[in-house]
């Protein structure tokens, strides 16, 4: 047997622990969100929380604002600069976040430099840390933090200001991070929180209808407990982030899934959530959830299949029906008659933006030095921009024998040219091999061709029409006032009503390919996408000009 005092000791190399956990935090919405959840967490007693972010895309900045209870010296340099330390408020028996004790880590996953400038009871403290500090670290010793204030006498109250500076992402996502917050904040009614000048509010869908299950097999209720799931079913398709049921653990959101009925039939109209109080307490050797923030449980974990099981059967019973229901709706005259309507604005709307794709392929095809690829007008490259991510679609080679080249490219200076593989196009042919495969991305597969139209009633508070990016496909509002107005007691057909339908299903069109293309980067200031929008109006109602005229 060894002698205990060995000197031998497990050890832990800070540096590489500190940017191994930054890495679990791949997008700006999460980064920012640990920082304001912390921050709607950590208030005096009878404090409304106000959190207020402001990005600089330009400086690649993003800071983070709230009127907190701010933190000591002691707090610092015991707690939050203190890797896997145990949380005060969990220590005190207090439910909340900070598990894992790595949310100090998260700047590092998108940024270079993260400052803290807090307040408490009168001192101010300001400290820096730098990735560059980090990564200088070649051995097990603590990583310095650049001390540029402490506890100076301040008049100012309580809070703390976050800053995470030199963020080396492409591109800063104002648009998810206002969305992600927005998700979360639902449990947090009094709170305030704004990303830049919009404030941030959840905005739950119309909901057709609501259902309660408890778990009252004895199987259920002795793994889960006496918990509820209450599934809604929306009026209209739910964005990604409000997809789903939201599973909570004292009030802390873990996941929110469809638990093996994503993408399914129906499934979209589908929220609602539950909270197990169990999970936050389960002690099993395989733990229901780590320190990654992948917002998913493990499906290691005996009680979360028990969890997912329950709420996989119960929602794809509401789905089924649905499923149903919508065949049965279907079968209407009235329905077929919008159908007829819908794809008579859709051909218009694939037109422009056949065109549209086939204009953004010949000008990434045309280089210095070089002809353009793509000289025949309707040939359209599988790689272009929004020829967008998802299925095999029907493709064979072009034929794009280019031009002799001008002469002005740089010298090889006898090394092999780039090997650009096949250029396929869309085959209309009926045989052709599905050779093409739109490229990867991190967003749910797309359709295969253009837009689709539909016409649905989304609700009164609903806007007059919704664009659902992952089916590609508009939704014109039957319930919004102008077109119940429109419509009136006539038919279908009424040419006011059909004015009005293709009116407000072209300005959705605008608007979401607008957004699209700023979403692949082909828009440099603010001014563009508001001239690509007057510029798609403009193209499909003059295309549109026929279905304008008088009807005898």
């Amino acid at each position: 047997m060894g002698s205990a005092n060995t000197n031998l000791f497990v050890r832990s190399h800070v540096g590489r622990d500190l940017l191994q956990n930054a890495a679990l935090f791949r997008h700006e919405k999460q980064v920012v969100w640990e920082y304001v959840a912390n921050s709607l967490q950590y208030v005096d007693h009878g404090t409304q929380p106000v959190v207020r972010v402001h990005i600089n895309k330009k400086a690649k900045r993003i800071s983070i604002r709230d009127n907190g209870r701010g933190m000591t010296w002691d707090d610092l340099q015991n707690n939050f600069f203190v890797m896997h330390g145990e949380n005060i408020d969990r220590k005190l028996g207090k439910p909340g976040r900070g598990m894992f004790g790595t949310g100090k880590s998260a700047a590092f996953g998108i940024g270079k430099i993260l400052r803290i400038t807090t307040v408490r009871s009168g001192k101010r403290s300001k400290v820096e840390l730098r990735r560059s500090d980090i990564e200088k670290m070649n051995s097990g010793d603590p990583v310095p933090v650049v001390v540029i204030e402490k506890e100076v006498p301040t008049s100012e109250s309580n809070g703390t200001l976050v800053e995470i500076e030199d963020i080396f992402r492409k591109s800063i996502d104002r648009g998810a991070i206002t969305r992600f917050i927005e998700q979360h904040i639902a449990r947090w009614p009094n709170a305030t929180v704004s990303v830049d000048n919009r404030l941030c509010e959840y905005n739950e869908p119309p909901i057709a209808e609501e259902i309660r299950v408890r778990a009252e097999d004895e199987r259920s209720k002795s793994a889960l407990g006496d918990v509820e799931l209450v599934i809604k079913v929306s009026k209209s398709p739910l964005e990604r982030e409000q997809n789903g049921i939201a599973i909570f653990s004292q009030g802390v959101w873990h996941e929110t899934t469809l638990a093996g009925c994503e993408g399914k039939e129906m499934a979209q109209y589908i929220l609602g959530e539950i909270d197990v109080p169990v999970l936050a307490n389960d002690t099993s050797p395989v733990p229901p959830f780590d320190l990654s923030r992948s917002m998913q449980l493990n499906r290691e974990n005996e009680l979360v299949r028990h969890l997912l099981s329950f709420i996989g059967t119960h929602v794809d019973r509401v789905r089924r029906r649905l499923v149903e229901q919508e065949r049965q709706r279907r079968q209407t005259e009235e329905v077929k008659r919008l159908e007829r309507e819908a794809a008579e604005i859709a051909k218009i709307l694939n037109d422009d933006f056949n065109a549209l794709r086939t204009r953004l392929a010949q000008m990434a095809a045309r280089k210095p030095g070089g002809s353009d690829l793509y000289p025949e007008a309707g040939e359209v490259n599988a790689t272009s921009p929004l020829l967008d991510p998802g299925e095999d679609i029907d493709a064979e080679p072009a034929d794009i024998d280019g031009g002799a080249g001008q002469g002005s490219g740089e010298a090889t200076e006898g090394r092999e040219p780039p090997d650009l593989g096949e250029f396929l196009q869309r085959s209309d042919r009926e045989n052709a091999p599905a050779k093409g495969k739109d490229s990867k991305s991190e967003r749910v597969k797309r359709p295969r061709g253009g837009f689709s139209v539909e016409f649905r009633k989304l609700g009164e508070t609903e806007a007059r029409a919704k664009y659902e990016r992952e089916k590609r496909t508009i939704y014109i509002n039957l319930d919004h006032p102008q077109l119940t107005q429109a419509l009136g007691l006539a038919s279908i057909e009424e040419p006011a009503f059909r004015r009005l339908a293709y009116e407000v299903a072209f300005a959705e069109y605008a608007i979401a390919l607008a957004y699209e293309m700023s979403d692949e980067g082909h828009f440099i200031d603010l001014e563009e996408p508001i001239f690509e929008i007057r510029r798609v109006l403009d193209r499909v109602t003059r295309a549109a000009a026929h279905l304008y005229r008088p009807t005898r």
